[in-house]
């Protein structure tokens, strides 16, 4: 494995750090709706031991159109959103560290 960052520090893939614990979205990855479009609905995810989640936007073609809460709800268009396909990363960060991202493609019509 190569090492990275400081001199003899060596990268170790999340699945393999001890605290690491897998979680996963519960929301669904795609959305329709109808022009003009502000709200979207929650965004939510699982975490096997409990942890408290922050959601966050962390990318994707359209990153700048869209905000959430960090509770995962509030997840919409920043304004009212025109016609077309639009998509975006959301992100879940655990207490603990890890992170998962989910993408998600909103149709608007």
């Amino acid at each position: 494995m190569p090492n990275i960052g400081r001199i003899g520090q060596t990268y170790t893939p999340p699945a393999q750090r001890a605290n690491y614990t897998a979680f996963a979205f519960t929301s669904p990855t795609t959305r329709s709706v109808t022009a003009p479009a502000t709200a979207l609905t929650s965004v939510t995810a699982t975490s096997p031991d409990g942890s408290t989640l922050t959601y966050f936007i962390n990318g994707g073609a359209q990153a700048a159109l869209f905000q959430i809460n960090t509770d995962g709800t509030g997840f919409s268009f920043k304004a009212a959103s025109t016609t077309g396909t639009k998509v975006v990363d959301v992100g879940a960060l655990a207490a603990n560290g890890n992170i998962q991202v989910q993408t998600i493609t909103v149709t608007v019509a």
